[in-house]
């Protein structure tokens, strides 16, 4: 008779034929004991959980979280705006943000079709007044014209040399 490690009950090992002593009881016993959890309490939903032991370690800045649903609830509260570690003040592009709102704007007002030619390919928003660096408002949709690429090209021509060749002079 042995006693098993895990459940300290007294078992008759089942198989002498191996060269070390069985430990445990049953498979059972045997998968608790090499299984190490600890308990962890959601820093969401407050509700305790299990988690393998060295998982206990992971994110220690923002805490243990049962799963996708809290972690992504926490996520939305915590993470926005000057919270969020990869937040910038205002867009290295010159006011990205009101650009892209106000040329998707520019293509629903035009339908989706150069104002010129009526041409519903490559289309291209573009500056009626050139934007230039202090510009009061360059982003204004009454500054703003659906084009589609050739009719672009015809409003900002690129210099050439005497023999037609592109110049990089302006």
């Amino acid at each position: 008779m042995q006693i098993c490690a895990q459940c300290n009950q007294e078992f008759e090992p089942k198989d002498e034929r191996r060269n070390r002593p069985a430990k445990y009881c049953s498979r059972r016993c045997r998968d608790a004991a090499q299984t190490t959890r600890v308990t962890l309490v959601c820093r969401q939903c407050g509700q305790p959980f299990q988690r393998k032991e060295y998982m206990q370690q992971w994110s220690q800045e923002r805490g243990p979280f049962c799963g996708f649903r809290c972690y992504g609830q926490w996520q939305r509260e915590n993470m926005r705006g000057e919270k969020n570690p990869n937040f910038v003040p205002q867009s290295p592009r010159r006011m990205a943000g009101e650009w892209e709102r106000n040329r998707q704007a520019t293509f629903e007002r035009d339908g989706y079709k150069c104002v010129l030619c009526g041409s519903t390919d490559r289309l291209h928003c573009h500056h009626k007044t050139p934007w230039q660096p202090g510009q009061t408002d360059p982003h204004a949709l009454d500054n703003l014209v659906t084009l589609c690429v050739s009719c672009h090209r015809k409003q900002h021509p690129v210099p050439h040399d005497e023999h037609g060749k592109f110049s990089r002079q302006s």
